[in-house]
């Protein structure tokens, strides 16, 4: 079963994403102090990673920083309150996969079968080097132009 990190300070909206997630076939975690975050993150080794931005202990863009510069390349996707242009541009710029913004809907999906993104062999995780660069990230396209529209913005 997939497992997925969530890092996030509210019980009402972690229980929520958790529930949603169990019931999608995914196996939760959470944990609320962005310290502690990164270090389940190290150990838990999980498939993908919600991540808040205004977390006590360790803020959200520490959190990333620190997980991209250990070489993690673990998707995490952004979950905040935090909605301005810039906050987006830059959690992509320091390595977040995606960023959705608070209050959101959560939708049943068939995905839960489906292989984890990334597991293709030889495909390379986007990140934020290869964002940077002309080259291609091996993404896909949709992320990569929401990716490149939104530095476009910038």
């Amino acid at each position: 079963m997939p497992k997925v990190l969530i890092v996030e300070d509210d019980d009402v909206i972690a229980a929520g994403i958790s529930r949603h997630l169990e019931g999608a076939g995914y196996s939760p975690i959470w944990v609320a102090d962005g310290k502690q975050a990164l270090a389940r993150f190290r150990f838990e080794q999980p498939d993908v990673c919600v991540l808040d931005l205004m977390l006590p202990g360790l803020d959200g863009w520490a959190f990333i920083e620190k997980a991209r510069a250990e070489g993690i390349g673990t998707p995490i996707i952004v979950v905040s309150a935090r909605g301005t242009e810039h906050d987006r541009v830059h959690a992509l710029e320091i390595g977040a996969d995606d960023y959705l913004v608070k209050p959101f809907s959560m939708r049943s999906s068939s995905r839960a079968s489906r292989p984890p993104r990334g597991a293709a062999p030889g495909r390379r995780r986007c990140s934020a080097a290869t964002r940077s660069s002309s080259r291609s990230c091996g993404s896909t396209p949709e992320r990569c132009r929401r990716t490149w529209t939104a530095r476009a913005r910038s």
